[in-house]
């Protein structure tokens, strides 16, 4: 499946960001309970869609493709909100760096994700 590498660069991206997150979520003595929460759960939503995507196009799943599409389409989405919210706050730049390469990362892969997932496989002509 040629969508497969995109896919498993996003899902395993995906995996390794969210995992982090939770560790330092719950690892912030600055957080309130509340916002812990909230970001583990968050965590949690993305690890089960990129785990749930991974699983469907492994088995080749006929919604597989467009599960890729959304799922990619959310993760552009939510990043570039991210970021946006990031920059405007005031945080450190360090900070705001980290976060801006992260959601540079993510739009990428999603974008190849994307771009992957609307090409056809179209059998090449061969000139007679």
């Amino acid at each position: 499946m040629r969508t497969w590498p995109a896919v498993a660069a996003l899902c395993g991206w995906t995996t390794f960001l969210w995992i982090i997150r939770i560790k330092n979520a719950v690892g912030d003595d600055r957080a309130s309970a509340s916002g812990k929460v909230i970001a583990v759960i968050t965590a949690l939503a993305f690890l089960g869609a990129a785990g749930a995507l991974a699983s469907a196009h492994v088995r080749g799943h006929a919604g597989a493709r467009r599960a890729a599409a959304v799922f990619a389409l959310i993760s552009i989405v939510y990043w570039l909100i991210r970021a946006a919210t990031i920059v405007v706050r005031d945080h450190p730049i360090g900070f705001t760096v980290v976060h801006a390469v992260l959601a540079l990362i993510t739009v990428g892969l999603g974008v190849w994700v994307l771009r992957s997932v609307s090409t056809r496989s179209v059998p090449r002509r061969t000139p007679s």
